[in-house]
């Protein structure tokens, strides 16, 4: 069991430094928005994993209606697969604001503090996960510069923990997951 969840960690991180990856090369292609994006890993039935990349609708601002959003395409998603979803990346646009949680009184999208930063978040189907945010700056001619907010650790933490200023609550896609549940229910 144990090297199972070894390769799937390995395969969950070399997933966000794909998006990384992906979203750094628009952004010196000229790209002037990045759209939101998730890869799913799915467990097949023949026990081997395949990627499924799934643009992601508009995402709402109110936290209960993404949250919502993020359950209902888990479900979505998991009733169009013949395997099981084990993992997701996901990469988005977001506002934040860079002091302590304890001093945030309002939503970071409406904070006088708040800045413009790309989100990327990775989580296993157990709640395994892990992420990383870069300030996203806009040229003069609106093109976007990725400027990392803090040093990657690349390594897969539980759930609500932190290690080294690396984020890891990672509630829209653990409502994903609880869609991914519901629809296995379902099928049950």
């Amino acid at each position: 069991m144990n090297d199972e969840i070894l390769l799937l960690d390995a395969q969950l991180l070399q997933s966000l430094k794909d998006s990384i990856a992906f979203v750094k090369k628009l952004a010196a292609e000229g790209e002037k928005t990045i759209q939101p994006l998730a890869q799913i890993l799915v467990l097949e039935p023949d026990l081997s994993i395949s990627m499924a990349a799934v643009q992601m609708p508009a995402i709402p601002s109110d936290p209960e209606l993404k949250q919502g959003l993020f359950r209902s395409l888990g479900r979505q998603i998991q009733q169009q697969m013949d395997g099981l979803i084990v993992a997701i990346t996901f990469h988005c646009e977001a506002w934040a604001v860079l002091s302590s949680l304890d001093q945030l009184d309002e939503r970071p999208s409406t904070h006088p503090g708040r800045v413009e930063t790309i989100l990327f978040s990775a989580m296993s189907f157990d709640g395994r996960a892990v992420a990383t945010m870069f300030d996203l700056r806009r040229r003069a001619d609106q093109t976007l510069l990725l400027v990392p907010l803090r040093e990657f650790a690349p390594e897969i933490i539980a759930p609500s923990s932190s290690r080294n200023g690396t984020i890891t609550d990672a509630p829209l896609l653990r409502a994903f997951f609880m869609g991914v549940a519901s629809a296995l229910l379902e099928i049950a």
